[in-house]
């Protein structure tokens, strides 16, 4: 695990790694409304665990993912960014409630760029882990508070506070094929390979 790139540099192959049967990548607020009590589905905050606590999508878990602190990514010497190892990542998914036979969504703030970023890093991983029932709430926490009523309250209902987990057991089961080390994209940067890609241009 320590020759693995940073997982930006993989993030090309994340259509790829969708199952036929996969979830819809991309969930709206609508479908986020209907499903608050579906028993399968599990959504995970991505925000600062500070937003979190003041108001999330009722039944929201949290997860972190930033800072100095992260449940996804580690560090080796100076090279950061690398993926957690997998058996961490499905301690962890498991201690947030999620198994193997959930749908989860993730919902970033939708505040910015950077956490689709996040979100998308997320969904990755967790196909790497072998797991295809994610999707992302498009506009994210953004979009699900956005439509005010007259009294400039939030029209979709929210919870405040951490919410009360059973923990689940989640079987982590890497695609290897998903994760480039340095030695496999050394090689493909060669000068020799390059050049023969350039004569076929």
């Amino acid at each position: 695990m320590h020759s693995f790139l940073r997982l930006s540099v993989a993030a090309c192959v994340l259509l790829s790694a969708s199952a036929a049967f996969a979830a819809d990548p991309l969930v709206d607020v609508d479908w986020v409304k209907a499903n608050l009590d579906a028993e399968d589905v599990v959504f995970v905050d991505l925000r600062p665990k500070p937003s979190y606590l003041e108001a999330h999508i009722p039944g929201a878990v949290h997860t972190q993912y930033g800072g100095l602190e992260d449940e996804w990514r580690t560090k080796v010497g100076a090279v950061r960014g690398l993926v957690r190892d997998h058996d961490l990542i499905a301690e962890h998914l498991g201690e947030i409630g999620i198994s193997n036979d959930d749908h989860v969504v993730l919902i970033p703030a939708g505040t910015s760029s950077s956490d689709m970023g996040a979100a998308t890093r997320i969904y990755w991983t967790m196909n790497y882990l072998g797991h295809d029932e994610v999707s992302i709430l498009n506009g994210g926490m953004a979009a699900y508070v956005a439509v005010l009523d007259a009294d400039k309250k939030p029209r979709n209902p929210l919870q405040a506070g951490a919410v009360d987990v059973d923990e689940e057991d989640f079987v982590a089961m890497p695609r290897p094929e998903m994760l480039l080390s340095a030695e496999v994209v050394e090689g493909l940067a060669a000068p020799g390979r390059i050049a023969r890609r350039q004569s076929h241009g």
